[in-house]
């Protein structure tokens, strides 16, 4: 059994190095016992590694994936990154990161939330898991050699909603971690943001030791391992100070989602505003190492009644959020079982859980300094997917969950086109010089080498 290094102000886990001075190649640098593993897996052809490590003080158990190798299928999603350069300059820049790639600028919240999900065909699917029973289709399906599928576009013709770029992404995350906590439906998300940048390698089986033993789930993304990835499975996100700040991967962006395991609203009301304290104890741990961190907050999705039946089947999104809700509501679409599942109280319950938050987490005052982007930013979910009926995993019976690749895509989609608009060059260059100066002497230590 390893043990995982610590450290009395826990950020990286590994120590981040970089090259000259003009050009960052940086990443979190493993042990070498895992540096070892890494060179017998490029020999061996092996794209993921799995490294699990118990702590036995707190039979904690941890996961570790470390990527080989960048994806180089070929397809538009591809991992195949160019090097990021970050100089003096552009350190200093407090402009954003990049521009819209249309002459419009990119849409508001209230944009993106109203729109409709319009068919596209791409030359082949963004990506495709390998366990089996994830997807919708046959083999076949996958190997034709197009991919009919949906792409949501908001009303709005003023603005614009940023394509999915990996490159871009990873810019803007450059040597960050993200921690994406919450159920199954998180996981999705999570999952998701794996395969499309890159990472082939992620199991399904990772969410339930990650709830078994109450550990981070941890997969390295982008060019040389440059950004952090982990996941937690709390459903009730009764254990968020833990995943912050204990498992030795200090997070600069949170995704978090509560509401498929559902309760009466006293109770999640209540256990919100602990919650909240939480966010806020490490939001403000941000504001002592003078990084900007990032906090997303998912709304619900819920389930589909009676996907599975022929009769209310569905093949294509329904564009029309009056009738699904009214499905939705519907009773009479719901058995003993289903019933307990509380679907039609979803939407009520993010309209209350936004409402704590914004009043909570949000600067009392309009003319302050902080940005209320940066403190809290909701992730409409429920208005783009609860018009998307179909490819739920209906051949499981499963109503709620979804086939990959699939809707929960358009998650990433969303949190790169928000972290475009609030993150800038001064705000990577800032987490890199944080970053070096708490592991200066090592990082001088590596160059000597």
């Amino acid at each position: 059994m390893t043990q995982q290094a610590t450290t009395s102000n826990p950020d990286m886990a590994r120590s981040p190095t970089h090259g000259g001075s003009n050009t960052a190649h940086a990443y979190y640098r493993p042990k070498i016992f895992f540096m070892i593993i890494i060179m017998l897996s490029i020999v061996s052809n092996t794209r993921v590694i799995r490294h699990l490590s118990l702590h036995s003080n707190s039979k904690t158990l941890q996961y570790y994936r470390l990527m080989a190798r960048g994806n180089k299928s070929g397809s538009m999603y591809s991992n195949e990154y160019a090097t990021v350069s970050v100089n003096e300059k552009t350190k200093r820049s407090s402009t954003p990161v990049f521009a819209s790639s249309a002459d419009l600028p990119l849409c508001s919240r209230d944009d993106i939330r109203v729109g409709s999900w319009q068919p596209v065909t791409l030359k082949s699917p963004p990506y495709v898991p390998r366990t089996v029973h994830l997807r919708c289709y046959p083999e076949d399906v996958y190997q034709q050699g197009f991919w009919n599928t949906y792409d949501w576009q908001p009303s709005s013709t003023d603005c614009s909603f940023a394509s999915w770029d990996p490159d871009q992404f990873c810019r803007l995350l450059y040597r960050a971690t993200i921690l994406v906590i919450g159920d199954s439906l998180s996981w999705e998300h999570y999952r998701s943001l794996n395969h499309l940048l890159g990472n082939r390698g992620v199991h399904q089986s990772d969410q339930h030791q990650s709830k078994k033993f109450q550990g981070n789930v941890v997969y390295y993304v982008c060019p040389q391992h440059q950004t952090r990835l982990v996941f937690r499975r709390d459903d009730l996100l009764t254990n968020v100070s833990q995943a912050i700040f204990n498992e030795g991967t200090f997070p600069h962006v949170i995704v978090m989602n509560r509401g498929a395991h559902y309760k009466n609203d006293t109770v999640l009301l209540t256990d919100l505003r602990e919650i909240i304290r939480e966010i806020q104890a490490w939001q403000e741990e941000c504001s002592l190492r003078s990084i900007k961190c990032h906090f997303f907050w998912r709304t619900s999705v819920p389930g589909h009644p009676q996907c599975n039946h022929s009769a209310t089947s569905f093949s294509a999104p329904v564009n029309d959020i009056e009738k699904m809700e009214a499905m939705i509501a519907d009773l009479s679409l719901y058995n003993n079982r289903t019933l307990e599942y509380h679907w039609f109280d979803y939407q009520h319950q993010n309209l209350l859980v936004e409402e704590l938050l914004q009043h909570e987490l949000l600067p009392p005052k309009p003319d302050t300094i902080i940005s209320n982007e940066n403190v809290l930013q909701i992730l409409d979910a429920y208005y783009l997917n609860v018009l998307r009926p179909d490819e739920h995993r209906a051949h499981q019976g499963d109503c709620l969950h979804n086939c990959y690749p699939g809707k929960m895509d358009v998650y990433s989609r969303m949190l790169f086109h928000y972290l475009l608009q609030q993150r800038s060059q001064k705000d990577i260059g800032d987490l890199i010089a944080w970053q070096d100066k708490l592991f200066g002497n090592e990082t001088r230590r590596h160059r000597s080498k």
